[in-house]
């Protein structure tokens, strides 16, 4: 693992953490980062109302915001670059080294400060010899993947590398009414990197990347009825794959499209890092600046009907300047430490459009911009203070405004219902860590830590009637207690690691409402819950039993409640038609609580100069009880599992195989939600693909 700014064996860590290679990466199918979710445990990745906009959760710390404008509170980061802007991290995973998923507040070695962890991708480097390769799938629903690099020294100081991946076709989605199919994917990224060595102290490495995604929208389907007064009433769905859309010709008018124009993505977003290292013997210093940019025109149907009841639309053009300047002793001594400045810039201009014409006969437009500032300091070390024994301290100072300018909440054609020329929000907060680990024997190591984490606050940035849900809600912090074990048998051939936690929740940021007297419904907005906690368990087992054979599994356990809270209650609210609130003290906060992951190999050779590879993973995710939206919107658990058999020769650069995923045609939701009360909808999980691969890489 890397996550703690240099090279160390994730059993001599006490973090919980779990790091895929590259080639598991590729093998199993993850090519953005929401396959990620059945790859770790505790870990949830779903489409915000079905939007491409994803919302992470680990270990029951998440975030529910379908707006671009904050941030998460799981960090996410490429080649240790933060990605702040939600929407900056669903683009395309392709050509790694590895990932690694921690858990817990990071902020004292990372750019970001977060309560619910980080996701950690690197990317494969420049090579010293020319090397090259391609990796090419088809699959059932004309879906297509290819992906290539190529690698190598252009003098004896400079390297490059340039790999790039596109996709096309995967429409598993019908619309019953006309035959169309929805969900074709049209999206490809490109990276290049630079790479200098003039001598064995400084190195410098230049990246640049750019994405692009063209594909169909995410379709949802109406697993209840939608009654009157919308027009017209709508039954349900006969099957979770058909959906439908459709806009009034007010807001087609609008946005410049046709009636019957399909969701999309149109999404384009570029970067440039420069990475500078030099190593002073005693002391390594890293200074790593970045500019990303983003833009995003998507346009989704949330009703799944022909009709202008709930269809969507996002314009978001963000910009991101972070530099980040680090100090880590270098050496074998007992003290090691790391110490750094971060500081980042945000820019975001949003317009979020809404057509609810034939449901309540308005269209409503919403534009604003955002700026967001932060620096802070930070610093960790660990000291050995016997063979056994080593504590760990950290400390992270972090002040962060973010401003909302020129928001107005307009009817299209008509007047402003809401509007607000500048609101500031500010904090300076002091987060950190302790931690103990203790080694049992060279094979077994105990470790127990104390950790403080924050997330930002931010502002509610949805159409509204009402000013009041404009006031920013407040930053949250998040107290970790943790404890574990971490072991290794039989010459390494086992390794089983628990651990056990305990989060204590100040000022926890959730998806809430408000009353709108104007519109007579309940309208979504974050809220602070004053406290809440969450426990759980977790544990990993690697073995390899004989020489062909490898098994990973995991499970974990987690469960939350508020301890403090009242809150409008959405449904009641809804069917009264005034504000109804509600006292939850006590009640489940309504992440899944258990999952399970696990994957097992066979390598086997034959025929003396080939060999088989036979691969299969699964998951187990455990039902989800959203409590503030009522039982209606429980998504049930479920298993999924993939397979592999990939065929090569031994030194040969090529290999042929078969894949399938979700092999059992499991029937599932990733999400269920609604935008207007009594437009229930789902959003379907992909059925069984299967496929073919051939790869080549010399």
């Amino acid at each position: 693992m890397t996550a703690q700014r240099r090279d160390q064996s994730i059993q001599s860590v006490g973090i919980a953490i779990t790091a895929i290679n590259g080639k598991d990466l590729a093998l199993r199918g993850i090519n953005t980062v929401n396959g990620l979710q059945y790859q770790t445990i505790g870990l949830e990745i779903t489409p915000q109302f079905g939007s491409g906009q994803a919302g992470y959760r680990l270990r029951g710390v998440g975030f529910d915001d379908y707006a671009s404008n904050n941030s998460s509170p799981v960090g996410f980061y490429i080649d240790e670059v933060a990605y702040p802007i939600q929407s900056q991290t669903t683009g395309q995973v392709f050509d790694m080294s590895q990932v690694e998923v921690l858990r817990g507040p990071q902020g004292t070695l990372w750019g970001r400060n977060t309560t619910g962890g980080a996701i950690s991708f690197t990317s494969n480097k420049p090579t010293n010899k020319m090397s090259e390769g391609i990796d090419i799938e088809e699959g059932n629903y004309n879906y297509t993947r290819v992906e290539a690099f190529i690698s190598g020294p252009l003098t004896d100081t400079l390297k490059f590398r340039v790999s790039g991946i596109t996709e096309q076709g995967g429409a598993f989605q019908k619309n019953p009414a006309t035959g169309q199919m929805l969900g074709n994917l049209d999206r490809s990224s490109l990276r290049g990197q630079l790479e200098w060595t003039p001598n064995s102290k400084l190195d410098v490495l230049l990246e640049a990347s750019y994405g692009h995604d063209h594909s169909d929208g995410q379709g949802v389907y109406r697993f209840n009825s939608i009654p009157g007064p919308y027009s017209p009433p709508t039954p349900a769905a006969t099957s979770m794959y058909n959906t439908g859309w459709g806009a009034s010709p007010q807001f087609a008018s609008f946005l410049g499209i046709q009636t019957d124009t399909k969701p999309f993505h149109y999404v384009e977003s570029s970067g440039l890092d420069l990475h500078v290292s030099y190593d002073l013997d005693t002391v390594k210093v890293t200074n790593i600046l970045a500019i990303h940019t983003l833009d995003r025109h998507e346009y989704e149907d949330w009703d799944g009907t022909t009709v202008g009841d709930a269809e969507v639309y996002f314009h978001t053009t963000g910009q991101v300047l972070s530099e980040e300047l680090r100090f880590a002793s270098e050496g074998a001594g007992p003290l090691k430490w790391v110490g750094g400045v971060y500081f980042d810039k945000e820019d975001i201009h949003d317009e979020f459009d809404s057509d609810t014409y034939d449901s309540l006969g308005v269209n409503l437009t919403t534009p604003y911009s955002q700026h967001a500032e932060t620096e802070a300091v930070f610093g960790q070390f660990d000291y050995r203070l016997t063979d056994r024994l080593t504590v760990t301290g950290g400390l992270r100072v972090e002040h962060e405004e973010r401003d909302l300018d020129n928001f107005s909440s307009i009817i299209i054609g008509g007047p402003v219902l809401a509007s607000l020329a500048h609101e500031a929000y500010q904090y300076t907060n002091l987060s950190g860590k302790a931690e103990a680990d203790y080694h049992l024997s060279p094979s077994e190591m105990l470790y127990a830590s104390i950790s403080k984490g924050v997330k930002s606050g931010g502002y509610t940035a949805y159409n509204t009637t009402n000013i009041g849900q404009l006031a920013p809600f407040k930053y949250e912090t998040l107290w970790a207690y943790e404890t574990g074990i971490k072991t290794e048998y039989f010459h390494r051939t086992l390794q089983f690691n628990a651990d056990g936690f305990y989060y204590r929740y100040i000022d926890e940021q959730i998806q809430g409402a408000v009353y709108d007297q104007t519109e007579g419904v309940p309208i979504g907005k974050i809220v602070n819950v004053p406290s809440s906690h969450i426990f759980g368990i977790e544990t990993e087992l690697k073995w390899k039993p004989i020489r062909q054979l490898e098994i990973d599994e995991g499970v974990s356990y987690k469960q939350g409640t508020f301890d403090n809270y009242q809150g409008l209650d959405t449904t009641k609210s809804s069917a009264a038609g005034v504000a109804v609130y509600d006292n939850y003290d006590g009640s489940d906060l309504g992440f899944p609580r258990w999952s399970v992951t696990g994957s097992a190999t066979w390598t086997q050779p034959v025929l003396n100069d080939y060999l088989v590879v036979a691969e299969t993973d699964y998951a187990f995710r455990g039902k989800e009880s959203p409590v503030l939206l009522g039982p209606t919107f429980d998504v049930d658990s479920y298993w999924l599992a993939n397979a592999t058999l990939t065929f090569s020769k031994i030194g040969s650069p090529w290999s042929i195989g078969l894949w399938g995923r979700n092999i059992t045609n499991t029937h599932y939701d990733v999400t269920r939600n609604y935008f207007l009360p009594n437009i229930d909808i789902g959003v379907p999980g992909a059925p069984a693909t299967f496929g073919g691969r051939v790869t080549y890489k010399y």
